[in-house]
This record gives C-alpha cells, sequence and structure tokens, in this order.
C-alpha cells in the first residue's frame, strides 16, 4: 500500500545480491552485527524472498520473506535508510512483503523484533511468543575443548544437519550445510564417541565486531557449557562473542549469566498464524536473527 507522500518513482524490486551487500553494511550501522562472510548464503538460501524499495535506482528500504518449504515463514532485514524514514517507505514493502506470504501457502510467519518496533508488528497481527536475551562473553584465552566435544568434517556434517533439522520448524534442505561452509566458520558438536550419537552442536564465526555463536543447541546444561567452552577456544583471546538465548530456556540463561553476567540487550520472537512447537529446553542459542 502506497501513501500520498512516497516519491512517484518509488518501486519495489526482488533484490539482487550486490544490493544485500548494501543492505548487510546497512544492518552493520544500525548495531546488528552480521557475520562478515553471511552475506552469500543468506541470499542464497531464497533469492526471492528478499526485497528491495527505491527511488529510481537509489535504495531506500528493505525486508526479507523467506518462505522455509510451504507453511512456515520467517521476516528480516526489514531497514529504512536514515534519509528516507517517517515516510512510508517502510510500511510500503513492509505491506508488499505481507501480500505475497498471504497469496502462499504460509500459515506461521515469525520474526526478531527490536524493542521500539513490538507494538508496531502488533499491529500487524503479530504476537510476541518470548523475548530472546543477549550476551557478551570475553574470550580469556582459558578456553579448552574437551574430548567430547569434536570439530564437525566432511565425515560428520550430514549427521549434524540431521541433528539441526529437529530444530527447524520445517527443514531447510541444504541451508545448514552451505551455513557450515562459510568461510571462516567452526562448528563442534558433542558425543560419546566420534560417530557416535549427536547431543549438541555448536558454530560460530566472525563478525563485524567480535563473533557470533549461534545455533547452540544441546541436551542438557552440561554439554550446551561444554560446546560453549570448546567454541569460545576458537577465538582470538581477547575478542567477544555475541549469542542470543531464549529467556524460557532457564538453564540457559542461568549459563550465560554464569559466563557472561547481565543481560546486553533484548530482541522479541514474534508470530502470526500462531506459536510452532519448539524444543525450547535445547535451544541455548539462536540460530541466527536474519532467517532463524
Amino acid at each position: 500500500m502506497r501513501t500520498k507522500r512516497l516519491d512517484k518513482n518509488f518501486h519495489i524490486d526482488h533484490m539482487t545480491f550486490e544490493e544485500f551487500q548494501q543492505v548487510i553494511l546497512w544492518a552493520k550501522h544500525e548495531g546488528w552485527n552480521p557475520g562478515i562472510n553471511d552475506a552469500r548464503v543468506l541470499y542464497d538460501a531464497a533469492p526471492e524472498g528478499y526485497l528491495i524499495g527505491k527511488i529510481g535506482e537509489e535504495l531506500v528500504s528493505s525486508v526479507t520473506a523467506i518462505i522455509y518449504q510451504k507453511r512456515y515463514a520467517f521476516m528480516g532485514m526489514y531497514i529504512v535508510h536514515p534519509k528516507y524514514r517517517g515516510m512510508g517507505y517502510g510500511y510500503a514493502i513492509w505491506q508488499e512483503a505481507m501480500r505475497r506470504l498471504e497469496v502462499s501457502s504460509v500459515e506461521v510467519i515469525a520474526m526478531e523484533a527490536t524493542l521500539p518496533q513490538v507494538e508496531r508488528f502488533q499491529s500487524s497481527g503479530f504476537d510476541v511468543a518470548y523475548m530472546h536475551d543477549r550476551f557478551i562473553y570475553d574470550v580469556n584465552g582459558g578456553e579448552r575443548q574437551t574430548a567430547k566435544v569434536w570439530d564437525v568434517t566432511e565425515e560428520s556434517i550430514d549427521d549434524v544437519c540431521a541433528y539441526d533439522d529437529m530444530f527447524d520448524v520445517e527443514a531447510r534442505k541444504g541451508f545448514t550445510r552451505n551455513w557450515l561452509g562459510i568461510p571462516g566458520v567452526e562448528a563442534v558438536y558433542w558425543s560419546d564417541k566420534i560417530h557416535g550419537e549427536i547431543k549438541g552442536y555448536g558454530v560460530i564465526r566472525e563478525a563485524a565486531e567480535g563473533y557470533r555463536v549461534g545455533p547452540l543447541y544441546a541436551h542438557d546444561i552440561t554439554i550446551a557449557s561444554e560446546i560453549f567452552e570448546a567454541l569460545g577456544s576458537k577465538a582470538r583471546n581477547g575478542a567477544q562473542l555475541m549469542i542470543d538465548v531464549p529467556e524460557n530456556n532457564q538453564a540457559g540463561s542461568r549459563l550465560m549469566r554464569s559466563r557472561c553476567g547481565d543481560i546486553k540487550g533484548q530482541l522479541a520472537r514474534m508470530y502470526k498464524g500462531g506459536t510452532p512447537p519448539e524444543r525450547m529446553n535445547e535451544m541455548f542459542g539462536l540460530f541466527s536473527v536474519k532467517i532463524g
């Protein structure tokens, strides 16, 4: 839906990869701290879901609406260039993304919202399900990888991807493998033996500032702690690790408070169409704020 304040040359297109790279820079300037090598894998996951608003060829606003398979979608990267805020360009591209999802087979739409934006999204039919608490950990050089934490290799990656699928509302075919192939990514899993049952795994990647940890999934707090420790051992001494933990995973909150101290920020997980079942007690770290 357009308003009378929109420039007559404003239009909404599918985003090219080059335009997405610019939007990633917008996200960095917003303080979202994206992974430095995220762009290609995120874009290739569903390029048809990336929308860009432009006046002529000038980039104005962005949003993503990624359909996993058929009935579940995740919205993100909702940004308006500061020059054009408060003029209706964000609303216009948001409405177009919602329209496209509503004519598809999608039943549930998810998103992460900054707290000032929650009320706006509630007016579009989204409800807050829970909060993600952001923690920052300072690497001290004393982190170690214990005997039951193994590096993910080509021999173990299929099993790790199958484990990850258990945490998705709908499996994202090929996405996890591609995520683990991002340059500079380090991933580990927990098992009693090298090719035994997987009871947890985690990923660390370099970000605009420090590192991001995500996902971090584990059967219990002890396994989660060992995985987090192993990931910390792969980061530069003195660097900071950022992780977003579901607040209603009480074990996860205890673990991160003990290691990181106070919460440094919050995001609201919101759904339209109802809250899907989730393995919340095993989710110690969000996969990605941009794609779920």
